[in-house]
């Protein structure tokens, strides 16, 4: 049996978490948001981010829960990754967010991820910014 590389299984591994156990088996299709910086000066992550969790879920939807991804441009900033959220929460209507690479982002969408009440998984790789708390989730478990 093959491996699954290390940020898959991990990648994988968060959105079960985030999203919860009980909701990935009851539902259809689990709805992903991923907030990445594929533009500004995080974008090399953003894009390394993006194809580890389509590797992911790739391998996720062989297991027999389908997952669905839409993805926002965060642009490593506060005002852009606060549109992006309110995007995917707007019109894509996600079950879980998942990404961020930039602390000043992060900070910015976590408010609005928790008023919206949309579990998140974010990290920031900032560690004099950094959140209390597991991981940088979002509060809203």
């Amino acid at each position: 049996m093959r491996m699954l590389p290390a940020a898959v299984r991990v990648t994988a591994a968060s959105v079960l978490f985030a999203v919860g156990a009980t909701t990935a088996l009851a539902a259809d299709v689990i709805k992903i948001g991923a907030l990445f910086p594929i533009s500004g000066p995080g974008s090399y992550f953003g894009v390394q981010d993006k194809q580890g969790v389509e590797l992911a879920l790739e391998a996720l939807n062989k297991s027999g829960t389908k997952f669905e991804i839409q993805y926002e441009d965060s642009a490593c900033g506060p005002l852009p990754a606060t549109q992006a959220a309110k995007r995917l929460l707007d019109q894509y209507k996600p079950d879980v967010v998942i990404g961020e690479e930039c602390s000043d982002a992060t900070l910015a969408v976590m408010p609005v991820l928790a008023q919206a009440k949309v579990p998140a998984r974010l990290r920031s790789r900032s560690p004099s910014r950094a959140i209390p708390g597991p991981s940088a989730s979002c509060p809203t478990r």
